[in-house]
């Protein structure tokens, strides 16, 4: 996984260097940590899968709150997932990102999991064994969301860069292939 990201950030980046200005390869950072965000991304949800597939037998263990909690965080990275996958309008995209950030103080919700879950452990409702699983799912979940949400900060910058660059590097062409054409009349 690890040397197939740096397969495609080494081709972007040659390419960048064959095609584009010197100004312009400071400008291609948004377009980098995007290509970060999607690599700790695919991190978190292996470890996950690491976690769930190491420690599935005290899974079983897992209270109806630790589940509810589990669900929560998983609707929030998949609504923010459809956000960036729907979303027309990158500026629009920075600010329903943003408004998300805003009510999903990803810390504050980290930390109120971990009370309840010291409180359920305290009371006996959940199990120490199952709880190390647990903890790490949780991390690994708030860490999704707030990649998800830095992604779509990033990719209100590098869409609409790369749709202009795009632009440009197609009149260059078409400028290029015109001239071409009148030197082969001649």
């Amino acid at each position: 996984m690890k040397k197939m990201r740096e397969n495609s950030l080494s081709s972007f980046l040659s390419i960048a260097n064959k095609y584009l200005e010197e100004e312009d390869l400071s400008s291609i950072h948004p377009i980098t940590e995007s290509i970060n965000h999607l690599d700790r991304i695919t991190e978190s949800i292996w470890n996950i899968l690491r976690t769930s597939s190491n420690g599935i037998s005290s899974f079983h263990e897992i209270s109806k709150d630790e589940k509810e909690e589990v669900k929560e965080l998983r609707k929030s990275a998949t609504n923010l997932m459809e956000l960036i996958a729907d979303s027309d309008k990158f500026p629009d995209l920075l600010e329903k990102a943003r408004s998300e950030k805003k009510t999903k103080n990803l810390e504050k919700i980290k930390q109120n999991i971990y009370k309840s879950q010291m409180k359920r452990i305290k009371k006996g409702d959940s199990k120490l064994k199952s709880s190390v699983s647990y903890f790490v799912i949780i991390d690994e979940l708030i860490d999704i969301n707030d990649n998800l949400l830095s992604l779509a900060e990033e990719l209100s910058v590098a869409i609409p860069w790369t749709e202009r660059k795009k632009i440009e590097l197609q009149s260059k062409s078409l400028l290029a292939f015109k001239t071409e054409e009148k030197k082969k009349k001649k």
